[in-house]
């Protein structure tokens, strides 16, 4: 398994079996462009990176789906098994014993509904508007939410799990003394990955 290799083969992997056994099935001999995402307070307090391969739209149509690849350096994966463009994202992961981990910023398109008298508050300041009168004036407008997401997948298994407090305490539960520890963290959604890796190096999952 590709946990146990110290070389990581170049290529492409159509799916999570090729990625497992560090055995790509299409060749790879493109450019990476990497680039970021914010979220946070107005979406720029925090930044996270992530991946496209600098493919033409043709090309990457006829390879269709695919998990991810390797540059022969570093892994980076995208589990939906989107259909390969110039637009596809992927993310760059780092192996903790059986799990692998990766992070990204998700976005999602939402509507938001708002009033003509909040768009247009300077003309209508000092004008009281009644609630049927509102819902009259009502329009709604698309905009974009975006979270920060950690996950893992278990290498033997293909199984993601999204990595939140939950998540992680259910993991480490036969570890007393680490959950105590993380139980009492005032911090816990900044600190998943540090404890994430205190459990496995505490289980000789992984070694320091």
């Amino acid at each position: 398994m590709i946990i146990n290799d110290t070389i990581y083969k170049e290529g492409i992997y159509k799916n999570f079996e090729e990625f497992k056994y560090n055995k790509p099935s299409i060749k790879f001999n493109y450019n990476v462009l990497k680039e970021n995402s914010g979220y946070g307070i107005s979406n720029n307090e925090n930044q996270v990176s992530f991946y496209k391969i600098l493919i033409n739209k043709k090309e990457g149509k006829s390879i269709g789906a695919v998990f991810g690849f390797c540059d022969g350096k570093n892994v980076y994966i995208n589990e939906g098994l989107p259909k390969l463009s110039p637009e596809t994202e992927f993310y760059k992961i780092e192996y903790f014993g059986k799990f692998s981990f990766y992070q990204y910023v998700k976005k999602q398109k939402t509507k938001k509904l708002i009033s003509r008298a909040e768009r247009n508050i300077d003309n209508t300041r000092n004008i009281r508007i009644s609630n049927n009168v509102r819902r009259m004036l009502e329009a709604s407008t698309t905009v974009d939410e975006v979270s920060f997401v950690e996950k893992i997948i278990n290498i033997h298994t293909g199984k993601t799990i999204i990595l939140n407090t939950k998540t992680l305490q259910k993991l480490i539960s036969d570890n007393k003394k680490l959950l105590d520890e993380f139980n009492k963290e005032p911090q816990q959604n900044k600190k998943l990955k540090q404890f994430l890796i205190k459990y496995l190096e505490d289980t000789e999952q992984i070694t320091n």
